[in-house]
């Protein structure tokens, strides 16, 4: 009998374990670094931490043939999403893409 609930039977690897809590430990990191070091000028580099962590955990996956096309991210070659049209935008009357734009108006006030 199906209950509908998630089967608990496959845990989360350890690096997936890790990235979940990588951004909490980075905030906390820094913190500790301003405070106790003085480091607000450079503890700014905790926050690559949990990219690190991504991308190290991604080096061991395969990817499927959509994130190699790039169909399956939303952008790139096959993507069913597009920018807005520079028609579409009102801003950008009367001017061709590739146009300069106008210089900036100054408060006359």
């Amino acid at each position: 009998m199906d209950s509908g609930l998630v089967d608990n039977n496959s845990s989360p690897s350890f690096g997936t374990k890790l990235l979940a809590i990588s951004g909490t430990l980075a905030v906390i990191a820094y913190i500790l670094l301003g405070f106790l070091a003085d480091g607000w000028a450079w503890a700014w580099v905790v926050f690559l931490i949990p990219g690190a962590i991504r991308a190290w955990q991604a080096v061991g996956q395969p990817k499927t043939p959509a994130e190699i096309s790039g169909a399956g991210a939303g952008h790139g070659a096959g993507s069913s999403t597009s920018a807005p049209s520079v028609e579409a935008d009102p801003s950008h009357e009367g001017h061709e893409p590739g146009d300069t734009p106008p210089p900036p108006q100054r408060y006359q006030g």
